[in-house]
Formats: structure tokens, sequence, C-alpha cells
């Protein structure tokens, strides 16, 4: 579903030029948290010798128990997930 959003403005062109350098600055910022966020799961990963996906697996089913290294992983997990969808919406934005 494609949704179209209205800016009002007496600048047209200075704020379409505007708009579209925020979404790149926007991007490379995501970008950059994805990276960081990564390199945190990586670094629980090699810790607790086990994927993201297992961790996630079996935390939501309770096998793991609830320190706060897992709560942090977890949460983690949840920041990448919330920064790539971020990233894809603002990515597929067309300014027109």
């Amino acid at each position: 579903m494609i949704n179209q959003l209205t800016i009002t403005t007496h600048a047209p062109n200075l704020t379409k030029s505007l708009v579209q350098h925020a979404i790149q600055r926007e991007l490379k910022t995501i970008q950059l948290g994805i990276r960081h966020t990564e390199k945190q799961l990586s670094q629980f990963e090699h810790r607790f010798a086990m994927s993201t996906s297992e961790f996630i697996r079996r935390f939501n089913q309770h096998e793991l128990g609830e320190s706060l290294d897992l709560i942090d992983w977890w949460m983690e997990s949840l920041a990448l997930e919330r920064l790539q969808e971020n990233y894809r919406v603002l990515n597929e934005a067309q300014v027109d």
C-alpha cells in the first residue's frame, strides 16, 4: 500500500532538496546504527556460543532465564529489527 505525504511550502524546490538530503543523512545514520548493533550481537553470539536467532527462540521459550546480559542481547536484537525496518521504509521513500 502506497501512501502520500504532502508538505506545503513557499519554496518547493528548496524544500524538496532539503528533504532529499535529510533522508540521505538519516539513511547513513541508520546504517551506522545497524553496523554497531550487528557488532554488539556478534559479541553476544561469540560470548554465549549461539546465533542470535537461536538465542531469541530459546529466550522466548523461557529456556535461558533472564540475566541482564540476556535481556541486553534481546534488546539489541529488537533494536536491529527496528533499524532495519526504518532503513527499508526510508530507502523506499520517493520525493517527487
